[in-house]
């Protein structure tokens, strides 16, 4: 099979996709497959596909014709599902006993009973990923039932949907020993937990760190404290990333509490910490800064500052500074990395303050703050550069807006003729209603009438 517009094979020959299956294209993808006698894929890709019934169904026909295939992954990519479809899906992959990955990504129109249908799947399944499934909170219900039973599970990606604090402690629900539920036996460690943008607050965190996971994900969301995370101390915790999150200054004491605390299992584990764009102050890096120097031994091996942390703030910019040459000469081996630049591991020098420089900010002693003074007459030119492409981006921008904002008023006012139209129809119905009543009325009358004129006619006279 040779890669078309609807169906092809990779280049290493593991991954074979489908794009656009619907009703029109499903008998050239079901040829294709009937060319292959030696199916050599194990990875199944539909994307941008309409599933209607029939064509999952003769989908699903045709892999079942070809008993040589043995299929590890299964991924759907901005599919859309008709009704009907998903039993079909799980039909044909229930009985796939190789099936060790699982991912919806961009599936937005699924429903509760589909998913419900699809996390049958689940009990052999190693990798499972449903992100940017608008799945709500009731979805983490769901979840919280089927994962239960799924022992082999070590990935768990649900980024970019609306679980909320609800949904996620209820999917902690399954992790949790004390929890009845009718499981064998307790859920292993995962090894990546993905929880980015669920809406998740203090209260969701608190549920996640009750999960055995070694890499958390729970950046964008709207967590504001990790007191949690001293509370609860996850002993297999290895990274966090809790970046783009407005975590106080309060929370960033508890941070450094867990780094520069020797007795705290966390402190023994958590290798990597993310904290980009969360919001850092002063107290807060001194925090860290303390930390550092108060516990060398930390086994900490990268952290990661996002550029809010190089604001023009000249105070904080030098404690910025001060925590990056503490890191430099108590541990050189740990990598700060701040965006887009990375701190070289080697002692930090911070710039010279001459009576030349003294009205200027405080640089930053990284490779990307160290400018030459020889570059200055190409300043200019690279400034017009810059503006002219940033106008002609905002005027393609402006374009695009204008046809769009057309649009949708085209949109809107075929929208409003329809409303008046319901509307209309709405105001009718009644009156139909009442019509219907009163002829059904005097249809039962003119019955009973006629029944009463037949009945003299068709009596028998005595003899």
């Amino acid at each position: 099979m040779s890669p078309g517009e609807s169906v092809g094979i990779t280049a290493d020959g593991a991954t074979c996709w489908i794009r656009h299956l619907s009703h029109a294209t499903i008998a050239a993808v079901a040829k294709a497959f009937a060319s292959v006698q030696y199916p050599t894929f194990h990875a199944l890709e539909l994307r941008d596909c309409e599933l209607d019934q029939y064509a999952t169904e003769k989908l699903a026909t045709t892999l079942h014709a070809m008993p040589m295939l043995s299929l590890v992954s299964v991924a759907f990519l901005k599919c859309v599902f008709a009704e009907g479809v998903v039993p079909v899906l799980a039909r044909c992959f229930r009985d796939t006993a190789s099936l060790r990955e699982l991912r919806l990504d961009g599936c937005r129109d699924l429903s509760m009973t589909s998913l419900m249908t699809l996390t049958g799947l689940c009990d052999r399944v190693e990798v499972l990923h449903l992100t940017s499934c608008k799945l709500p909170r009731q979805a983490g219900l769901i979840l919280g039932q089927s994962l239960a039973s799924c022992e082999h599970l070590l990935s768990l990606v649900l980024s970019h949907n609306n679980l909320g604090d609800g949904g996620v402690r209820a999917i902690a629900d399954a992790f949790d020993p004390h929890k009845k539920s009718h499981r064998r036996k307790p859920l292993g460690t995962l090894e990546l937990l993905d929880l980015r943008d669920n809406g998740i607050s203090n209260a969701g965190f608190a549920s996640v760190l009750g999960i055995g996971v070694r890499h958390l994900n729970v950046s964008h969301n709207k967590i504001t404290s990790v007191h949690e995370l001293s509370v609860r101390r996850p002993s297999h915790l290895c990274s966090l990333d809790i970046s783009y999150n407005p975590i106080t200054a309060a929370g960033f004491e508890t941070m450094a509490h867990v780094i520069s605390s020797s007795t705290t299992r966390v402190g023994e584990s958590l290798t990597g910490l993310n904290i980009e764009n969360c919001c850092l102050t002063v107290d807060g890096l001194q925090a860290l800064k303390q930390a550092i120097e108060h516990n060398p031994q930390t086994t900490l091996k990268e952290l990661r500052l996002g550029e809010d942390n190089s604001i023009e703030d000249a105070k904080t910019r030098v404690v910025l500074s001060e925590l990056l040459e503490c890191i430099g000469s108590v541990r050189p081996d740990i990598e700060c990395i701040i965006s887009p630049a990375i701190v070289p591991k080697v002692a930090v020098t911070i710039p010279v303050v001459t009576d030349e420089t003294v009205d200027e900010d405080v640089a930053l002693s990284s490779p990307m703050s160290r400018a030459s003074t020889t570059s200055a007459p190409d300043v200019e030119g690279i400034v017009r550069q810059t503006v002219a492409t940033m106008t002609s981006v905002l005027e393609t921008n402006m374009t695009e807006f204008m046809e769009r904002h057309e649009q949708r008023c085209v949109v809107d006012a075929g929208l409003h003729d329809v409303r008046v139209k319901v509307d209309a129809l709405e105001r009718h119905v009644p009156r139909v209603d009442a019509r219907l009543d009163q002829l059904t009325d005097r249809i039962a009358a003119m019955n009973a009438e006629l029944r009463t004129c037949l009945c003299p006619s068709t009596a028998v006279t005595p003899l």
